[in-house]
C-alpha cells in the first residue's frame, strides 16, 4: 500500500451494514459472525478495526467448527448422490466434485511462510478490507500521501525558519529606539530590553498566524 499518514476513522462506531460494505460481504454474514459471538459490537453498531481483527483470528475456527460438526454427525447424512446426479457447474468455489468441502487445515504457501488454507483466506480477506479502508480514508478526506504531507511541512517549516532569521534586522532600529538606558551605570537596562523584545517577538509570532489549512 501506498506510504499514507491519516487520522484514520476506523475506530469510530459504525452500522453493521456500513461494516460489511466496507468488508464486500452481505450484511447477514457478519450478523451472523456477530451473533455468534466471533466478532464483537457494541449495540448495534461495530468498530470496523475490532470487525478485522476478529474476523482475522475467528475464521479458521469457524470453518473448523462447521467441519468438526459435519464430521460428528457423518452418520446421519444421507447417502451422497450417485455421479450421474453430481452437477459440478452448481457446487460451490470452496466444494470438489464430491461435494465435499476443501480441507480448510490444508497448507498453502504464501509469501514464504505455510500456513492452513482458511488462514490464507482470512488474510486475503483481510487485505481485501484494508485496501477498501484504505480507499474510504482517502476519499473521506482523512488520509493523504505521506511525501505530500511531509513536503508541505517542510515548506511551512522553512517559511518560519526564514521569518525568524530575518526578525532581528528587521526590529532592530524600532528596537533601539524603545530600549532605555539604566542612568546610574549608562547601559540598557536590561528590564527594558526584555520588554522590548518580548513584545517584538509576540507580534512576529501574531503575524505568522495560523495555517491557511491544515494538513
Amino acid at each position: 500500500m501506498h506510504d499514507l499518514m491519516h487520522d484514520s476513522p476506523s475506530d469510530a462506531l459504525i452500522t453493521i451494514s456500513a461494516a460489511a460494505r466496507r468488508l464486500g460481504i452481505d450484511r447477514s454474514v457478519l450478523s451472523r459472525q456477530i451473533k455468534d459471538g466471533l466478532v464483537r459490537s457494541h449495540g448495534q453498531k461495530v468498530i470496523f478495526s475490532e470487525v478485522l481483527a476478529d474476523r482475522a483470528a475467528n475464521i479458521d475456527l469457524t470453518r473448523s467448527g462447521r467441519r468438526a460438526g459435519r464430521a460428528a454427525h457423518q452418520d446421519q447424512r444421507p447417502a451422497p448422490p450417485r455421479a450421474s446426479d453430481r452437477a459440478s457447474p452448481g457446487a460451490r468455489p470452496d466444494e470438489d466434485n464430491d461435494g465435499e468441502e476443501v480441507d480448510s487445515q490444508e497448507t498453502v504457501l504464501v509469501d514464504g511462510k505455510l500456513m492452513t488454507l482458511g488462514k490464507a483466506r482470512a488474510l486475503k480477506e483481510t487485505y481485501l478490507a484494508l485496501l477498501r479502508q484504505q480507499e474510504f480514508d482517502v476519499k473521506a478526506g482523512t488520509l493523504v500521501d505521506r511525501a505530500a504531507a511531509e513536503k508541505a511541512f517542510f515548506e511551512e517549516a522553512r517559511v518560519v525558519r526564514d521569518g525568524l532569521l530575518a526578525w532581528p534586522a528587521r526590529i532592530a532600529i524600532e528596537a533601539a529606539e524603545e530600549i532605555q538606558i539604566d542612568r546610574s551605570t549608562g547601559k540598557v537596562d536590561p528590564r527594558s530590553l526584555t520588554a522590548v523584545l518580548d513584545r517584538h517577538m509576540k507580534q512576529q509570532l501574531t503575524e505568522m498566524g495560523e495555517p491557511d489549512s491544515p494538513v
